[in-house]
């Protein structure tokens, strides 16, 4: 790898961890809902207690969070 590409690269990951910081964010700021956004169950109290700007039940967002580590 030439040093360019290394920059290239370098600058790539800094922009890719930076958008996923603001997404983040934003995530946090938005209200939470008493239902899954995807399969309309009830969130737990539990979970909203834990994460208050949850939108997925803890299910889901482990389907959504394991098919993002996997590429899908």
């Amino acid at each position: 790898m030439t040093e360019h590409e290394f920059e290239m690269a370098q600058r790539l990951e800094e922009s890719a961890r930076l958008a996923g910081i603001e997404a983040a964010r934003r995530a946090s700021a938005t209200k939470g809902t008493p239902d899954c956004v995807d399969c309309e169950a009830p969130i737990s109290a539990k979970r909203r207690a834990a994460v208050p700007h949850a939108q997925r039940c803890a299910e889901c967002q482990t389907i959504i969070e394991k098919a993002r580590k996997h590429g899908r």
